[in-house]
């Protein structure tokens, strides 16, 4: 996704959202092969991010550019709500891929594939219904594959507790798989 030559400071990068995985794989490559870098004098553009100003993806911008209208009462619950329905048939109509797609199918579509498990949009479900995190370090694996991590999200780090509730719930219920059920402890309550 990204495109340079390295060949002195003053190197201009272009890439989409390479701050995502480009660059971080880069970065510890050059660590890996103990290149220093003076990365403050690397220009980094951001395609993504460039888009974005371009073309605003704020419910204002869409609404704006989909009815050729400013949208009235904007930033108010019921406005938002009704430009938010609005902007959504709208897009059904005139999108060839939405249209004949089914609610579910369309959630999923606006998820990138992945059922989101909570308001925060930290934890998904895989195809297989696991509970997998939805994080950028370890996107699509199951928690039950890294249970570290999920000690990490629970101990350690700030997450939301409808977060916490449900990686308790995951590893509570696999140690209830493993122990009798006279010895089921509820260690991550």
């Amino acid at each position: 996704h990204i495109a340079f030559t390295l060949k002195e400071p003053g190197t201009v990068l272009v890439g989409h959202s390479p701050y995502t995985l480009d660059m971080p794989v880069l970065a510890r490559e050059f660590e890996i092969a103990q290149v220093k870098f003076d990365w403050s004098k690397l220009t980094i553009i951001d395609t993504a991010g460039l888009e974005a100003v371009a073309v605003p993806r704020k419910l204002t911008a869409i609404y704006q550019r989909m009815f050729m209208k400013p949208l009235e009462g904007s930033h108010g619950a019921t406005s938002d709500a009704q430009a938010c329905l609005e902007v959504f048939n709208e897009m059904r109509h005139r999108y060839s891929e939405f249209r004949g797609k089914s609610e579910a199918e369309l959630a999923l579509l606006s998820t990138h594939g992945r059922k989101v498990a909570d308001p925060f949009g930290k934890l998904c479900y895989d195809e297989q219904g696991r509970l997998c995190f939805n994080t950028r370090k370890n996107q699509g694996v199951p928690v039950l594959q890294d249970i570290g991590y999920a000690h990490w999200m629970l101990f350690k780090a700030t997450f939301p507790e409808p977060v916490r509730q449900l990686l308790r719930d995951e590893l509570n219920r696999d140690m209830a798989k493993t122990e009798p059920e006279s010895e089921q402890p509820s260690l991550f309550n």
